[in-house]
């Protein structure tokens, strides 16, 4: 959040250049794993508990991948306005607090675990 638009727009410009590569897959496990502790960060920061005490496995990483599509902003404010007591249950009530201009992370989250659904029940 602290680079300026041309620090953004030049690691852009190298990860774009990493498509196609060897290395692609690398860097879509790093923005994967980056986006999973960003997520457990921000838990910590609304419920004062990690991400293990109030949300399950399975719904943390749908609220990962709602992280890295997109961005802190959005799934920051959906946790904290989904709080009860502190107490989050699931990434279906996170999802129903998400911001208008920000709905289609859950699209976005059906659509990757559809896939990942797709290929599971082809094995």
């Amino acid at each position: 959040m602290s680079l300026s638009i041309d620090e953004q727009y030049e690691l852009k410009s190298i990860l774009h250049k990493q498509i196609g590569t060897d290395e692609e897959i690398d860097i879509l496990a790093a923005a994967l794993l980056a986006s999973a502790a960003q997520t457990n960060q921000m838990v910590l920061n609304v419920t004062d508990k990690p991400a293990v005490e109030v949300t399950s496995y399975e719904d943390m990483w749908k609220l990962s991948i709602a992280n890295y599509y997109s961005g802190s902003g959005c799934l920051s404010y959906a946790i904290y306005t989904s709080l009860d007591d502190k107490r989050m249950t699931s990434w279906n009530k996170v999802a129903s607090h998400l911001p208008i201009a920000c709905i289609r992370a859950k699209e976005y989250v059906e659509k990757v675990l559809g896939n990942e659904e797709k290929i599971n029940g082809g094995i």
